[in-house]
């Protein structure tokens, strides 16, 4: 080269690359041109125009027909990558990954099984390399002379910029940017370095056990922290998915004579999750009485937005999901008056049209709205189904009244199921039903008041009844504004059972089509925010409520069997203490391959469910897919 050359920097491009691509030791020469001034103090953009002057000349004398040997300046040329290694490739040959995922494991242990304890040694580790999301950093730079060196490693967010990432900052800053040392790979290569096997985790706990409280500066460090700032405010610190995040790493050239803090940088920033997807969920709020402005258990939307924004965020992204709110997003309601009636809970009994004496059988209701009562009876025919008979109600209304009837799934070993039959008034006024009977032989005690307390709710009923569910929640749902292609929560005080903090209605998709729940009765979860093992305050106690119940209804699954070595730190596992934290042993795991977990699952006949060895985290994304929207 006999006069200067100007080069188009690409993104991410340093003077040092640039300098050594084109023969020199490093950036001096290039810092030295004055044309390249303004390019000294910031990093390089794709376009800008970089220039490199003329390589002087130099004669040396040696033998001839002899071998000689030069070695050509910064060869081979400065790298930093992620790789995940593998036990007997060259190391060059090893392939650059693309992407990062959060690592399904607890994050202390490794291997097959998930049970070894994970590495902080250098080199090849089998345990390690199982965990299909774990990494390595590789440096390549001849001017380290063999290292070890020190890089950065830190989680950014997407910047104003196309193209730009920018640091996350508090909370937790210190643990978003850790140091990393690599040494080399071989004792004899001087060239390529690599770091220890490295995680990325979203919690603190998590992080502390990899990489210390507080963070390790040695570079021995091997968790990095990608979580959320969700702060329940829906401005921006909510906004901040971890899916979004990338990794930088961050490597500073040894032969730059640039001085600090402009020395040349060599970085390579990947995405987390490339199957990143979105759970839909809506929540359904009461207030305390019609028209009130407090809330049942103190539960509004900062409540809702901080705990699907935090823990049930953190957990899923180790499925590559991440829960978002659809409309209604979070809808408040007036409690529901108990004006529902049910025909034939249970046993879906046909009536018989005929009361003890032989005489045509009837229902008689009383309705109550504002103080004023309205009486009337139905007169009934033989072998009416529940909906049957529901159908008949609303035919026979008095004036000012109208009715809805629903059809609910058939209870296992029935023949029909019940019905429901919720009735207004046509002016708006709440209406409550204080009467609902019948003298027909078959139906006799079998026309139920819902009572849908919102302080203290009925529990779920067995197994074996599970389509039914409680009356009282099915009129708190039907009162809600749910849909078949979200999960919806909605959130009450208490349940009459103290000891039940939540539970959800999966859509027991594998049971014969009648004796599957019916919309809304299914993917559904509700929580008794004061009651045991559920909060939906602004902290971190029972942190896994709504990820945990959200597993049952999206995974249609029960629960992990306890004799599987996974049990406890499954994120089904199904006890939570009010007071446990988060540690790095507790109920948060989402399992992928190679780690099949021991579940329960459905089975629409006795016992009710099957032991199976499934992959959690494929079957949460297949039986949930209804739920769950491109990003």
């Amino acid at each position: 080269m006999t006069k200067a050359k100007i080069v188009k920097a690409n993104d991410g491009e340093t003077l040092c690359e640039i300098a050594i691509r084109h023969g020199f030791a490093d950036c001096g020469p290039l810092r030295a041109e004055k044309a390249n001034e303004d390019l000294l103090k910031r990093p390089l953009r794709r376009g800008d125009k970089v220039t490199v002057p003329p390589i002087k000349k130099k004669t040396e004398r040696k033998a001839d027909k002899k071998k000689h040997k030069w070695k050509r300046p910064g060869i081979p040329p400065p790298e930093i990558r992620f790789v995940h290694g593998s036990r007997s490739k060259p190391c060059k040959s090893d392939t650059t990954l693309r992407f990062l995922n959060i690592s399904n494991y607890v994050s202390n242990k490794a291997g097959d099984d998930g049970q070894k304890d994970f590495t902080s040694d250098f080199g090849f580790d089998q345990d390690a390399h199982a965990d299909p999301d774990t990494f390595k950093i590789e440096v390549v730079d001849p001017s380290a002379d063999g290292g070890p060196v020190t890089v950065e490693l830190e989680a950014v967010k997407p910047g104003p910029k196309e193209g730009e990432f920018v640091p996350i900052g508090d909370p937790h800053a210190n643990m978003r940017k850790i140091k990393v040392e690599c040494k080399r790979v071989k004792p004899d290569n001087k060239v390529r370095l690599r770091s220890r096997y490295l995680r990325l985790v979203t919690d603190e706990w998590d992080f502390k056990e990899l990489s210390g409280d507080p963070p390790r500066t040695d570079g021995s460090a091997q968790a990095l922290l990608t979580t959320d700032t969700a702060d329940g405010n829906d401005g921006d610190a909510d906004m901040l998915e971890i899916l979004d995040q990338h990794i930088r790493a961050t490597h500073t050239m040894v032969c730059c004579k640039a001085a600090d803090p402009d020395k040349c940088k060599v970085e390579a920033i990947v995405p987390i999750a490339p199957q990143k997807r979105r759970v839909r969920v809506a929540f359904h709020l009461f207030r305390r009485s019609p028209g009130s402005a407090s809330m049942v258990a103190s539960v509004g939307k900062k409540e809702v937005r901080y705990r699907v924004r935090h823990w049930f965020r953190r957990i899923f992204a180790q499925a590559e999901l991440s829960p978002t709110l659809v409309g209604p997003e979070i809808e408040i309601l007036d409690p529901p008056p108990a004006n529902m009636i049910t025909i034939a809970p249970f046993d879906g009994s046909k009536s018989s049209g005929r009361n003890s004496t032989g005489a045509v059988s009837k229902i008689t209701l009383r309705s109550r709205a504002d103080g004023t009562d309205t009486d009337w009876t139905v007169p009934l025919k033989p072998n009416l189904t529940p909906k049957q008979v529901g159908d008949l109600i609303r035919a026979n209304m008095p004036a000012g009244h109208s009715a809805v009837v629903e059809q609910n799934a058939t209870c296992i070993g029935k023949t029909n199921g019940s019905a429901d039959v919720i009735i207004t008034r046509d002016d708006g006024k709440r209406n409550q039903i204080l009467i609902a009977s019948t003298d027909d032989t078959r139906l006799a005690g079998k026309i139920t008041i819902a009572n849908p307390d919102i302080n203290m709710l009925g529990d779920p009923v067995g197994l074996t009844r599970f389509p039914e569910n409680e009356a009282g929640l099915r009129r708190l749902l039907r009162a809600c504004d749910t849909a078949d292609n979200r999960l919806d929560f909605i959130v009450v005080e208490r349940f009459t059972n103290l000891g039940v903090g939540a539970y959800a209605l999966p859509p027991l998709a594998d049971w014969p089509s009648k004796y599957r729940p019916r919309s809304p009765v299914y993917l559904t979860v509700v929580v008794g925010a004061l009651s045991n093992g559920a909060r939906m305050d602004i902290s971190d106690k029972t942190y896994s409520v709504l990820a945990h119940e959200g597993g049952h209804a999206l995974g249609d699954i029960f629960h992990p069997d306890n004799a599987d070595p996974h049990w406890r730190t499954d994120w089904m596992h199904n006890y939570e203490s009010l007071t446990t934290p988060p540690d790095v042993d507790k109920r948060k795991r989402i399992e992928d391959d190679p780690l099949k977990v021991n579940f329960a699952l459905p089975k629409g006949a006795a016992p009710w469910y099957e032991e199976k060895k499934i992959n959690p985290v494929a079957r949460l994304r297949t039986y949930g897919s209804s739920c769950i929207a491109r990003w």
